[in-house]
Parts: structure tokens; C-alpha cells; sequence
């Protein structure tokens, strides 16, 4: 029985980590900033901090764990591999 996940789910998923990745590493000297001139808490440039952590972590875990998981169940992600260059350009 064929699954409904497909390679372009993994591929979006994976797409959609990297922006957000991004994103969070250029709000956080923002919110560091902001922080300085007493605009914002200092609780926002914590949870900023804890966000991109969080964010790597997830994109290991997908990039380590499910490209190899995915790999040993289907033949065509045998010699797969991502990289933040592919990523881009299959955009």
C-alpha cells in the first residue's frame, strides 16, 4: 500500500525549517536591540534565543533522523541528501 507522504512533503517541510531558521536569526539581535533601549522585556530576547535553539534542533533531528528513516523504507531516497543550497534551489 503506497503512502500518502511523498517526497514533496519532506521537501516542504525541510524548505519551511530553513525560513524559519532564517527569520529567527535576524529578529534576534532585533529583539536584543529593542531590549537595550528598554522598548521590549527582557523576556522576548530569552524566548527569541530559545526559539532559534529550538529551531536547529528540529532541523537536525529532521535532517539526521527522517532523511535516514525515509531512506531505509523507500528506494528513492537512498542517495538523497539535503543541503541549505539544494534547499534553496528547488524553490
Amino acid at each position: 500500500m503506497p503512502s500518502s507522504v511523498h517526497r514533496g512533503d519532506y521537501q516542504r517541510m525541510r524548505h519551511s525549517l530553513t525560513i524559519a531558521l532564517l527569520e529567527a536569526e535576524v529578529m534576534e539581535p532585533r529583539t536584543q536591540i529593542a531590549y537595550s533601549r528598554g522598548e521590549v522585556p527582557a523576556v522576548l530576547p530569552a524566548n527569541m534565543g530559545l526559539v532559534r535553539l529550538l529551531l536547529i534542533r528540529a532541523d537536525r533531528v529532521t535532517r539526521d533522523t527522517l532523511d535516514r528513516l525515509i531512506a531505509t523504507h523507500y528506494d528513492i531516497y537512498a542517495d538523497a541528501s539535503y543541503t541549505d543550497r539544494d534547499l534553496a534551489a528547488s524553490a
